[in-house]
């Protein structure tokens, strides 16, 4: 492990920066006039620092040093989240469906949280951190940040970076959408988690319209059912092909019956008949 001295002035980060230790630790020297061991300058976004260990030597200067943390008065807690720092994410070839990984990822950040529960997920703390942290590198190479202009950087970042709602955490946010992904593949009990993951991921329309309904989704029961009617009518037998519009209207039409009666306490044989007849409707 490598030690850095900080001297007369701090480390300074700056916009579109990573910095991950690795064992690394920057330590105050015993005459340091420095403020701070590592500073981020003002006005900065898209900063990453991670597994970094700070030293400060008993001396009076802060380990991070931001505007922002002082402004908002930020700081770490404990969490209950046991995370598995050595899973480590696909990087994207491209944007394309093909080569952006989506699916080999989500079955690593699925078990790269082995304890975490839906309850857990809801905690936008946890997706800020790893988008910021661990994967941060994954995040900016999928969503495009490190080509975007300015202008543009901000509305990516409330998109991608933070989660404030349930919508956002399903099917927006770099690392949550992943996670909820492969929790609904291994938690459905009508198919095999890789036969979920291929329905799931058989078209970015359909995965997009799906996630975007989590009301009517964050029932495993519904969700489950509803999986195994598009792996049958899409992949097994191939009787249909997708279509985005016919698909909406799918998605609109189980949300309507969901309005009406609450389609999680009916049997799975009459769950089954509702969801086919929606299916039939809608195709």
């Amino acid at each position: 492990n490598t030690v850095y001295a900080v001297a007369g002035a701090p480390l300074v980060l700056g916009s579109k920066m990573s910095l991950s230790g690795g064992g690394t630790t920057f330590a105050a020297s015993a005459a340091t006039t420095a403020s701070s061991l590592v500073r981020i300058s003002p006005g900065s976004s898209l900063v990453s620092l991670d597994r970094l260990t700070l030293e400060g030597a008993g001396k009076n200067l802060h380990g991070i040093e931001a505007h922002v943390i002082a402004d908002h008065e930020l700081e770490l807690v404990k969490s209950p989240y046991e995370f598995i720092p050595e899973v480590k994410l696909l990087i994207p070839e491209s944007s394309s469906w093909e080569k952006n990984f989506d699916k080999d990822n989500a079955i690593r950040v699925f078990e790269a949280l082995p304890n975490l529960l839906p309850i857990y997920a809801a905690d936008e703390r946890l997706w800020v951190t790893l988008a910021y942290g661990s994967y941060f590198d994954y995040s900016v190479k999928r969503w495009g940040a490190d080509n975007t202009k300015s202008k543009d950087l901000s509305s990516l970042i409330l998109n991608h970076w933070f989660c404030p709602t349930s919508r956002s955490r399903w099917r927006d946010h770099a690392i949550s959408r992943l996670w909820w992904v492969g929790y609904i593949a291994n938690s459905v009990p009508e198919l095999d988690s890789k036969k979920a993951l291929d329905i799931l991921y058989f078209n970015s329309d359909l995965i997009n319209s799906l996630l975007g309904h989590s009301r009517t989704t964050s029932s495993m029961k519904v969700t489950g059912v509803l999986l195994k009617v598009l792996y049958e009518k899409y992949i097994t037998t191939k009787s249909f092909e997708f279509n985005r519009i016919n698909f909406r209207q799918l998605m609109h039409l189980i949300d309507l019956r969901a309005g009406k009666l609450y389609i999680d306490s009916i049997s799975a044989s009459d769950l089954s008949l509702l969801i086919l007849e929606c299916f039939e409707d809608s195709h």
